[in-house]
């Protein structure tokens, strides 16, 4: 069986380390494994069958904003990268295709979307695409919680969140674009769509893709890696982790939380903020600290954590809670997307506040702080519900279904 994964990073941030990881898994069970990505390039990885097709140079930051401001959101950009792309995925001939995000980063619209739709169609191989965040099925946000916009069920247009993640700000392709995807998509005969939490996967069926077959298989982590601390760390002061100073993280949250904080409390940020946000000084109770290089280190983050505040308002799942679970760290998170989903089946409901209440949020930490928190049990659940290997043999048992 010959399987081509398709995303726009290998072996980087979360959805290139699961293309990596299928690769790996599809060669123990002697499927021809093959891989396309083109956004950083892995000049160390000298596999014949993981093909990089962007450029040389990557293009300047200045470039890609301007391509961010003004056609964030597009579906037809760089036809170049993209025949490179075609290209490739015709010399491979495979059986199936294995889509992931390919509506990249930065750029938004990194490859022409309608272009490779198009000639995937034609190839009337069996296609797979794991819907990692809501934007295969909007007009061109990746959540949609932000402005509790349901325009995507029937059409976009006018998008809300237009302006709130400052994407495409100059003309609003949304319209267009969820009309185009709509096409695309029925031309595409043998579809799966595999979401990555039950949650979205309930999105799903209110989409434009109802109608086809769909499926869940939840993202894994290696628990042997985020494992909680023989003993508890004591800290100085009662440490309260936050991840990321990006609006989608909900990074105003963590300002609002420090003017709510006793004193033996203090606020630790993982990653350095964005270099319009440094003018504004730090309250003196938030800290942060730079990105983790690797998964130990950032297992170590976990473990030196009394408690880790997902203050994000939209998760498709939400990778860091359950790594800090899995680190026998409780979570406090709010009340919406698959962040309810991941603390109720893990029996932490009780860590859930209301969408944006911070109030309630500083009520569910004390009442942590002030009880005796069972890490070994969190671990465990954990486990048993997200082990990394059992999110790769759920996909095997996919590609097995659909040969």
């Amino acid at each position: 069986m010959k399987i081509l994964e398709i995303n726009a990073y290998y072996d980087f941030g979360s959805t290139g380390h699961i293309v990596k990881d299928l690769c790996i898994e599809g060669l123990k069970r002697n499927y021809e494994m093959y891989a396309i990505y083109w956004l950083c390039r892995k000049k160390e990885c000298t596999s014949a069958n993981v093909i990089y097709c962007g450029e040389m140079f990557e293009p300047s930051k200045m470039r890609k904003l301007t391509q961010w401001i003004i056609n964030g959101g597009r579906l037809n950009y760089n036809d170049d990268r993209t025949k490179r792309i075609i290209s490739e995925i015709e010399r491979i001939a495979p059986d199936i295709i294995h889509l992931h995000n390919l509506h990249g980063d930065f750029e938004h619209g990194s490859i022409n979307i309608e272009m490779l739709l198009t000639a995937i169609a034609k190839l009337k191989c069996r296609v797979i695409w794991t819907f990692h965040d809501c934007w295969p099925i909007t007009g061109r946000c990746y959540y949609f919680s932000y402005k509790c916009c349901d325009k995507w069920k029937s059409g976009c247009g006018n998008c809300p969140q237009r302006w709130f993640d400052r994407q495409g700000i100059i003309i609003d392709y949304s319209t267009e674009n969820w009309l185009r995807k709509k096409k695309l998509y029925e031309q595409i005969e043998d579809l799966t769509v595999v979401t990555v939490s039950n949650w979205l996967n309930e999105v799903v069926r209110e989409s434009m893709l109802k109608n086809r077959r769909i499926v869940t298989v939840h993202n894994g982590i290696d628990t042997k890696i985020f494992t909680p601390a023989e003993e508890k760390i004591g800290n100085d002061k009662f440490r309260i982790l936050c991840i990321g100073w990006d609006r989608r993280k909900g990074y105003k949250d963590y300002y609002k939380l420090s003017k709510m904080l006793s004193e033996d409390e203090e606020i630790v940020v993982v990653g350095r903020r964005p270099i319009f946000r440094r003018f504004h000084r730090l309250p003196n109770n938030i800290r942060q600290i730079s990105r983790a290089t690797s998964k130990l280190s950032m297992a170590e983050i976990y473990r030196n954590a009394d408690v880790y505040f997902n203050a994000s308002p939209a998760e498709t799942f939400g990778l860091t809670t359950v790594e800090a679970l899995s680190c026998g760290t409780p979570v406090v998170g709010y009340r919406n997307t698959a962040t309810t989903e991941l603390l109720e089946s893990t029996g932490c409901g009780a860590n859930l506040a209301e969408n944006g209440n911070v109030e309630n949020v500083v009520n569910i930490i004390e009442q942590i702080k002030n009880s005796d928190v069972n890490r070994k049990a969190l671990h465990e659940i954990c486990s048993r519900m997200f082990e990394h290997s059992m999110m790769l043999e759920q996909y095997v048992e996919i590609y097995e279904n659909l040969t």
